[in-house]
Order: C-alpha cells, then sequence, then structure tokens
C-alpha cells in the first residue's frame, strides 16, 4: 500500500518535482519503518538486523525539513552540502555493527538506574534512541521556525491565505516535536526504574501507519505555497523581518526604516497615501483574493515598495490591513442590508471562507457577526458606536 501510495505522490504535478521527490521519500521511509515493527517482532535472532532498519528514523527529521523549505522558499535550491544532513543515519548503523553483538555491556551502553529488569538489549540502544528524539525534535522545530516566517511572508503579500498556509503541516511538525519530547520523557522514566521501557512494536507500527495516510492525504492535494510570483526585493531592508509596532513608534520604525531603503521617506508617504485613497475610494479589498501585486500593478510601484510601505506605516501586515477593511464594510453592511445573509456578506465583502470571516470579525467587533446582527436588532447603541470608532480609525491609520 505504502508504495502505490508513494507512486501517486511521486506523480503529483501540482508541486515542483524536487517536493515530489521528499513527499515521496518521506512516505517509503515511514512504510518501511512500520514494516520493520512487524516483520522482526517477537524474532529475536533478527534483532540486530533490526536495529539497522531502525537507524533510518535519523532521516524523518532532515526530510520534513527540507520538504517544508522546498513547498515555502521560493528561493530553495537543493545543495551538495545538504546530503550532510542525512550522514547521521549511516554512521549509527556502523556503530551498532561495531557494537554488537550485545550480550556483554559495552562501552556506549547505559547503565539502567534503579531498574533491575534492564536487559542488555535496551541497555546498548540507549544512544540510538536519545541520537533519534533530538533529531526529530531539531528538524520539526526548524520546520515550524520555517513555516512560521513563511506565515508572515505570505502576510505581507495576500489577503487570502487559507491555501498557502500549510496549517497540516504545522501539525505534523508540532505532533513530531510534542512525540519526540513525550518519548525522551518515558524513556528517562524507564532509565530511573519508573515505567517499563518496552513499548509493543504494533504500537509503533500503527502511529506510524496513521503518519503515513494522513500525510499522504495532504501531500497528493499539496499546491507550491511560495506564491512564486512574488517580487523579490532587491534592497536588504526590504528583506528583514517587519513586525508589529504599537501606534506610538510607528514614526520612529518609518523614519529608521527608510533611512536604508531604496524608497525615501517622502516618496513612502506619498506612496501611503496613494495607498489608502485606493483602498477607501475604490474599495479594492472587496476584490476576493486581493494581492500586493494587484495594487502594485494599479499604482506602477515595485510589489516590495507597496509592501514594505504598509508594514512601515500601518504597522501590520497587508493581510491584516485588507480584512480589517472588510470587517468594517462587513459590519456597516450587517447593519444596512438585513435582507442579507450573514454569510453572503461575508463573501461579498471578499472574504473566501465564512470560517475566516467569523475570525477577523470577533476579532475586531468581539462578536460574531450573528451577534452582531442580534444586537443591532435589540438596538444596542454600544455596537453602532464601536463601528464608528473602526471606521475613524481606518480613516486615521498610518
Amino acid at each position: 500500500m505504502g508504495v502505490c501510495i508513494a507512486f501517486v505522490i511521486s506523480q503529483n504535478q501540482r508541486v515542483d518535482l524536487t517536493s515530489r521527490r521528499f513527499a515521496t521519500a518521506l512516505i517509503l521511509l515511514i512504510c518501511a519503518f512500520s514494516f520493520q515493527f512487524v516483520l522482526f517482532d517477537g524474532q529475536p535472532q533478527w534483532q540486530r538486523e533490526r536495529f539497522f532498519f531502525s537507524s533510518l528514523q535519523m532521516l524523518f527529521g532532515p526530510l520534513l525539513y527540507f520538504y517544508t523549505c522546498n513547498l515555502t522558499l521560493s528561493e530553495f535550491q537543493w545543495r551538495g552540502r545538504y546530503w550532510l544532513h542525512f550522514l547521521p543515519a549511516p554512521l549509527l548503523m556502523l556503530l551498532w555493527w561495531w557494537q554488537s553483538p550485545v550480550q556483554n555491556m559495552h562501552t556506549l551502553a547505559e547503565a539502567c538506574y534503579l531498574a533491575n529488569d534492564c536487559e542488555p538489549l535496551i541497555a546498548h540502544r540507549g544512544l540510538y534512541r536519545w541520537a533519534a528524539f533530538i533529531s526529530i525534535g531539531v528538524y520539526a522545530f526548524l520546520a515550524l521556525k520555517t513555516l512560521r516566517q513563511h506565515t508572515q511572508h505570505i502576510k505581507a503579500h495576500f489577503s487570502a491565505i487559507e491555501d498557502l498556509q500549510l496549517r497540516w503541516l504545522q501539525v505534523l511538525a508540532y505532533f513530531m516535536l510534542a512525540g519526540a519530547g513525550l518519548s525522551a520523557c518515558y524513556d528517562l522514566l524507564g532509565f530511573m526504574g519508573q515505567v517499563q521501557r518496552y513499548v509493543h512494536s504494533p504500537v509503533y507500527a500503527l502511529g506510524s501507519t496513521l503518519v503515513m495516510l494522513l500525510f499522504a492525504w495532504f501531500a497528493i492535494h499539496q499546491t507550491k505555497a511560495d506564491g512564486g510570483f512574488i517580487e523579490p526585493s532587491p534592497t536588504k531592508a526590504a528583506q528583514t523581518k517587519e513586525t508589529v509596532q504599537s501606534s506610538s513608534s510607528l514614526t520612529k520604525e518609518v523614519e529608521s526604516k527608510y533611512r536604508t531603503s531604496s524608497l525615501t521617506q517622502e516618496s513612502a508617504s506619498l506612496l501611503w497615501q496613494q495607498i489608502c485613497d485606493y483602498m477607501q475610494n475604490e474599495k479594492a479589498y472587496l476584490q476576493p483574493g486581493l494581492k500586493v501585486a494587484d495594487i502594485a500593478s494599479v499604482l506602477e510601484h515595485p510589489t516590495h515598495h507597496i509592501s514594505e510601505t504598509i508594514n512601515g506605516y500601518a504597522g501590520r501586515s497587508f493581510y491584516d490591513l485588507v480584512n480589517r477593511y472588510r470587517v468594517v464594510e462587513a459590519a456597516d453592511r450587517l447593519a444596512s442590508q438585513l435582507n442579507t445573509s450573514v454569510t453572503e456578506v461575508g463573501f461579498d465583502v471578499g472574504f473566501n471562507s465564512t470560517s475566516t470571516f467569523f475570525t477577523h470579525f470577533k476579532k475586531h467587533f468581539a462578536r460574531t457577526p450573528k451577534k452582531y446582527r442580534q444586537e443591532l436588532s435589540k438596538g444596542n447603541k454600544e455596537i453602532l458606536s464601536d463601528l464608528q470608532k473602526e471606521k475613524n480609525s481606518l480613516r486615521n491609520i498610518g
């Protein structure tokens, strides 16, 4: 089954060849890892060969990390030195060959503290277990860091990020990080003699199979998520990480930023005014899937100048700014278009999904759109006051 799934993933034309190769390798690795648990379970004469296979778990982390990089980074290219990340697996295989047989306590074997029933095999495998825990944990952390940077990147260029955010990959990375942490804690408790250190192999096999199926499902439907048509900034300042600052520090941030940018403070101020006029007068935010590139095309400016100006003057990402305009427009329509359903209002103002609409609306008005309309019908004047404050805030932003 795993081989068939790997073949299907290898034919997924929605992503590039490198991503398909990483995904296929991950599926085959999980399949082989699950199979060896079942194949060698209950056969002590094959224990040495079994743990040669177990060293392959050192490949999980690098494969996940490079798969994440290739999906999210448009400039990512495979380089020869990256093969060093996969070197620990064959090295541990050689180390296990040198350490075998396990009848006597080897130099690398760990003693089991307060555990009278510590088997020699378990004692000899301590180094390998912890190497796997650390490897999986570190690479899962690096994958999550890459995904967080990816989220910031797409928020700077897109108003709809549901198909680009890779939440499923974030969940998988968190799952691997948590699994490595829990396994390390369990092994430590076993070292202290508090729990039995051996867990039946079918449990591992079942868990690995479930991970393989879930990964395969999402990988088959995955598309390239790097927004490859985003124009890269030629300046160092435009490539630095933008952070959301408080309104009192925005002026200082703008001044310092444009000292080193190709966009001067004066031209940035003029461009910001053009962006505000375009958003408020033309209501560009009503366009579903609005991108920075769309505004750049209309205003005839490079995309990195648009993104840089919004971050500097609005103190927030393009994604947050556009969706704030949409939320305020939706609140206005919920009050004036009583015969239009809440869901329809969300789509009319530019949201691509009801869940995203509800999330952003509740963020700004502390209630769902349905609750908002219900309170309006009851004559709650505080609702209209909050709406007016949001409108004034948008007019005075930056």
